[in-house]
């Protein structure tokens, strides 16, 4: 088996009474029928970006997060699971005779999951309790619902709506799990209810505050807030929108999502959806009202865009070329907007801009080349929504820095009050201070013993890794070595199967990702809990074979500086009683260097790996 320790999200679904309902009906209808649920099935989960693992009877399992990970799997197996028993009434309805009704259960947690290569099975291989645990969620759920585990509603509970169920003794699961029935998806999402203190972005805050007294003066501008995944980007602009005397009716907001980033204009949609209902259904001004309704009905194809422009007087849509009708919808919304704008000032903030649609991405970078008098766009995205393009003048940057050391310890005290010192320095150093990343894994240290990627982080870091391809497996390799490595000793890991030019080329483009940085002549992992992640998707048996070379390579110097080194990688490789010997070496060492509390440090690990 080739394969791979992940986090996944598994759905699962099943009939309810099919034993009995194949006994009553005609055969031949039943088996059509279940065909088509399976079929139903199958679609509800790959049109999500999920993959079916396996079919089992008249059940089937659907993974999120294998074999490509995105940072909503958890949201999408929802979407999935609600997509499904859509689909099994719609069944149900073109076959009258037989009565189908499936329920569905979700539950994420870690697996081992990979391709049974060697065998002439085609499914794939899952491994580990997560995958049981789904399946006895789905047991539990109510006849033609969909029930999720704790686990998953803390990732989704901010998307959707749900009735929480209370704790369940499920069979063959060793705690109970509390249930929450899903009634629905959110139109739009509850803002989150930070428990920590908006810290160290002043000089960001007042920027954006400028900005805003720049727009009620009349000036029309654009402001890009820029930072990697976790830095409070959206906790910024939360909190510079809650300080603005300004109405409800003139501030507006579109979101971006991983899942539309190729539906047409699709944050401006949801937008107005949402406002057609309040802002142009009681504006004067009818032309705007229509084209707002019109714009809702061209993106659920309703009607087709010719028609939205002959709304708009736009000119004679039946004779324009693509290009011509691409430019008049731009200038169709740019006008809009204006109209909605009024006499301004007015606020307009469109997270997540990396995942944006072209078309969006292109109106905005338009706006900052040409800005609306009296309005302020806000946009918010990672440093890769720029790689292939630039911000036009006159936008405005503002970058977001990671946290200074007594920020980050606020935040951290903020989550754990009672947090010892020594504990509170572990999480500090593996966060880097980037604020989720505090906040995750102090609320995760609360309640268990090691610093362990935490379950609300882990999509998000494997999805970025996932998005590398093939050079996703240079990552896991480097991450062997360490979060620091040097570009000679990864050659010498992977060496003699790799290209040593092909592996330049590709810890180019593992550098251009952002996920490793240059650092002093070596390389180096951005963040600790990207290193992590690289790292424990190995297979352990992978990941003993990797430290053992290594090791092996240490062993074969003729000087052996860093006896801890040596130590770590027989560790890693499963050689324990070595490791023990090289941390004695290395506690010697530091103890006639009178470096006693590194000595008692050495000692301890060695004790470790003998336990």
């Amino acid at each position: 088996m080739t394969g791979e320790r992940r986090q996944v999200t598994a759905l699962f679904a099943d009939l309810v009474g099919s034993t009995v309902l194949s006994q009553q009906v005609d055969l031949d209808d039943y088996a059509e029928a279940v065909l088509a649920y399976q079929e139903a099935g199958r679609a509800a989960i790959t049109g999500t970006g999920g993959s079916v693992a396996v079919y089992l009877g008249d059940g089937v399992l659907g993974l999120f997060g294998y074999p490509v990970a995105h940072e909503d799997d958890a949201l999408r197996a929802i979407r999935a699971g609600l997509d499904l028993l859509a689909g099994v009434d719609r069944v149900s309805a073109a076959h009258p005779a037989i009565d189908l009704v499936a329920r569905v259960g979700v539950h994420t947690g870690l697996a081992i999951v990979g391709s049974l290569s060697e065998t002439a099975r085609t499914d794939t291989a899952v491994f580990g309790d997560t995958i049981n645990i789904a399946a006895r969620v789905e047991a539990a759920s109510a006849t033609g619902t969909l029930t999720i585990s704790e686990t998953t509603h803390r990732l989704v509970s901010a998307h959707v709506t749900t009735v929480d169920l209370g704790p369940r003794e499920l069979k063959g699961v060793l705690r109970p799990v509390r249930l929450h029935r899903v009634d629905g998806l959110r139109q739009t999402a509850r803002k989150p209810d930070w428990a920590t203190p908006f810290v160290g972005r002043q000089r960001e805050l007042e920027d954006l505050q400028a900005l805003w007294g720049e727009v009620a003066a009349g000036v029309g501008r654009v402001a890009f807030v820029i930072g990697v995944a976790g830095l409070g980007k959206s906790r910024l602009v939360a909190e510079f929108e809650s300080r603005l005397d300004v109405a409800p009716d003139r501030r507006w907001s579109a979101t971006c999502s991983p899942t539309t980033f190729n539906t047409v204009y699709h944050p401006f949609v949801a937008m107005l959806e949402r406002l057609a209902g309040t802002n142009a259904a009681s504006t004067s001004d009818a032309r705007a009202a229509l084209l707002t309704a019109a714009l809702v009905r061209w993106s659920t194809n309703e009607i087709g865009l010719r028609a939205l422009l002959r709304i708009d007087d736009s000119g004679d849509a039946d004779s324009m070329a693509p290009e011509a009708l691409r430019a008049a919808t731009r200038r169709s919304l740019r006008e809009l907007l204006v109209r909605f704008t009024g006499t301004g000032p007015a606020l307009l903030i469109v997270d997540d801009l990396h995942w944006a649609d072209p078309s969006t991405r292109d109106l905005l970078f338009g706006l900052s080349n040409d800005p609306i008098a009296g309005l302020l766009v806000v946009t918010t995205l990672r440093p890769e929504g720029l790689r292939h393009a630039a911000i036009p003048e006159p936008g405005v940057v503002i970058d977001v820095p990671t946290l200074g050391a007594g920020d980050a310890r606020r935040i951290a005290r903020a989550a754990w009050a009672d947090v010892d010192e020594a504990r509170l320095d572990e999480v500090l150093a593996r966060s880097d201070g980037v604020p989720l990343f505090i906040e995750e894994i102090t609320k995760a240290a609360r309640h268990q013993p090691g610093l362990a990627v935490p379950t609300s982080l882990h999509d998000s870091l494997t999805a970025r890794l996932d998005r590398l391809g093939p050079v996703r497996t240079i990552a896991q390799h480097a991450a062997v070595l360490g979060r620091e490595f040097s570009r000679d000793d990864l050659l010498a890991l992977l060496a003699p199967a790799h290209d040593p030019a092909v592996i330049d080329g590709q810890l180019v483009e593992l550098i251009g990702s952002g996920l490793v940085q240059a650092c002093d002549g070596n390389l180096m992992f951005h963040h600790a809990l990207i290193h992590d992640a690289a790292y424990s998707s190995l297979l352990r048996g992978e990941r003993e074979r990797l430290h053992w070379r290594v090791a092996e390579r240490l062993l074969a110097r003729a000087v052996r500086t860093r006896p801890e080194e040596i130590a770590h990688h027989l560790a890693g490789a499963h050689r324990c009683l070595d490791a023990a010997r090289w941390y004695l070496v290395a506690g010697r060492g530091a103890a006639q260097r009178a470096a006693y509390r590194e000595a008692i440090g050495h000692a301890q690990r060695g004790v470790t790996v003998v336990a």
